[in-house]
């Protein structure tokens, strides 16, 4: 049988319902927005968050809000496709994934714009002034996170490696990043040991994965161009947004970008899978299997 290349991931299942949703539901959502505060700009004072008088409105869909179609909206919606696309290679559970999903779109707005509203209280020395909030970042950070969840979802099931030590040596790394290019030192110091401590423990696990990968490799480069450069590319988006893309995130002295919710966002990402829905789960499962005795 001829093997199809995009078949490679996590799960080998039908896709359609995702690609619909993902692909087209919620970019159509985002634009349809778009277009409606262009249209009409006094939808601005209802759908952007205003700091001094946020409404339950404003709080959820600011962030889907985008005043700007190319460098704002288009820069959210690159990064969106990148990340859903490498999400949905590294799947391996698809109801947990749509329970994370629902989550994203419902309770992470809503932590990304209170986020905002402490922001704008919080002395200038700090964070400095924020006065409104919209965008889709946010949930584009969450991503991000989720991503890191995905990837050790998959290494941990499909190759049977990596402990739990391993998401946190990752985001630990990344938060380091994040707090010295912001010079939050006493953060810095926290992280960095919390970091030391975290690859210690996952070193094992680290050893083991490179080990494979550098194994998968040498299987892939026996098989055809379209094999090669598909796997390859995977590779180097997830190598980018598992390490690189806290610099695209978190830019310095940008202006009217709220560092903080995207902070909140990549940690929601990365360790609410972890710790609610893998962790509601497997106690629901063990409720349930006492249940039956």
């Amino acid at each position: 049988m001829k093997e199809n290349y995009l078949d490679f991931g996590g799960l080998k299942d039908d896709k359609k319902l995702d690609w619909f949703i993902f692909y087209f539901i919620i970019p159509l959502f985002l634009i349809i927005v778009y277009i409606m505060v262009y249209l009409h700009p006094e939808l601005e004072r209802v759908l952007i968050l205003q700091t001094s008088n946020p409404t339950w409105i404003s709080i959820y869909l600011s962030n889907f809000v985008h005043t700007d179609l190319w460098h704002h909206l288009g820069g959210n919606l690159l990064n969106y496709f990148i990340l859903i696309y490498l999400i949905l290679f590294f799947r391996t559970d698809k109801k947990k994934f749509y329970i994370n999903m629902a989550l994203f779109f419902t309770v992470l707005p809503v932590l990304c714009s209170l986020s905002t509203i402490y922001l704008a209280s919080a002395p200038p020395p700090s964070f400095g002034v924020l006065w409104q909030f919209l965008g889709f970042s946010g949930i584009v950070s969450g991503l991000a996170g989720y991503l890191l969840y995905s990837v050790y979802r998959y290494i941990r099931e499909k190759w049977e490696i990596l402990n739990i030590h391993f998401i946190f040596s990752i985001l630990a790394f990344n938060l380091l990043i994040i707090t010295f290019t912001y010079k939050w030192f006493w953060m810095s110091v926290f992280i960095f040991l919390f970091c030391l401590v975290a690859l210690y423990l996952a070193k094992n696990g680290l050893t083991m994965t490179i080990s494979k990968i550098i194994d998968k490799w040498n299987k892939i480069k026996q098989k055809n161009a379209k094999v090669k450069i598909y796997k390859l590319m995977i590779f180097l988006f997830t190598v980018y947004f598992l390490f690189g893309s806290t610099v695209g995130l978190f830019p310095v002295n940008a202006k009217g970008i709220n560092i903080l919710a995207h902070y909140a966002g990549y940690c929601f990402g990365a360790l609410v899978p972890l710790i609610f829905v893998d962790g509601g789960m497997l106690v629901l499962k063990k409720l349930l299997d006492s249940d039956k005795r």
